[in-house]
């Protein structure tokens, strides 16, 4: 079946591979003997971008995902060469989902350098950046190092940086910490929701509002 050219949105799947055990993911929630999707994201997949060229050059989206639903994408090998690749055919946006830890400053440095300024990195921190009562093993410090190497990166078009946060009973009245400290970090925007709590109730917040979103305008230093 031929891909429609009224396609909004492109999202890879790039990897089966991350690094946390977060209470709500299938890798956490799963029995690995009666799940085949848990054996196979276990088994840390990968896709082959180079099948995927002439979607990217023959086909026009408003954006382009890179989202960790069974892994997360900063782990994918070839996600630097995957980019590189796609700057040459086309300026669309790229988005990027990631916990961002565990990466080393190098790494940070060289995607820094192939995102532009519409492109989007959206860290998943719920709490403050040493919160780990959802992201369980995650790494702050790793995660600080990402953030302040794309945050200085001024003689380069860095990409827009976002923190994504989740409001649970442990973190949601300290939203504004939550919020300071994210200006702090070097952060673009703060975009706050709820979470999908089912199976594990005791996670819920009271808080039972719309997701709402504080904007920086951290390129020239002021609170907008």
């Amino acid at each position: 079946m031929p891909f429609s050219r009224s396609i909004q949105s492109l999202h890879f799947g790039l990897t089966s591979k991350c690094t946390l055990q977060c209470p709500e993911c299938v890798r956490t929630m799963s029995d690995p003997t009666d799940n085949t999707l848990w054996r196979g994201i276990k088994e840390q997949r990968q896709i082959d971008w180079e099948q995927y060229c002439d979607v990217v050059k023959d086909l026009t989206f408003n954006e382009i995902l890179f989202c960790g639903n069974w892994g997360d994408p900063i782990y994918y090998p070839d996600l630097i060469e995957f980019i590189t690749y796609i700057k040459t055919f086309t300026d669309t946006p790229i988005v990027i989902h990631t916990n961002g830890s565990y990466k080393d400053a190098e790494f940070w440095f060289n995607l820094g350098t192939v995102l532009k300024q519409d492109d989007r990195i959206v860290f998943s921190i719920d709490g403050l950046i040493t919160d780990d009562r959802y992201r369980v093993n995650n790494d702050a410090e790793s995660r600080r190092m990402g953030i302040q190497i794309l945050k200085n990166m001024t003689n380069y078009d860095r990409p827009i940086l976002e923190q994504k946060c989740l409001l649970f009973n442990y973190n949601e009245n300290r939203i504004w910490q939550i919020v300071t400290e994210s200006r702090n970090l070097g952060f673009d925007i703060i975009s706050l929701s709820m979470p999908i709590t089912d199976s594990n109730p005791q996670l819920a917040p009271a808080y039972n509002g719309d997701t709402f979103e504080v904007f920086f305008t951290n390129r020239v230093g002021q609170f907008e």
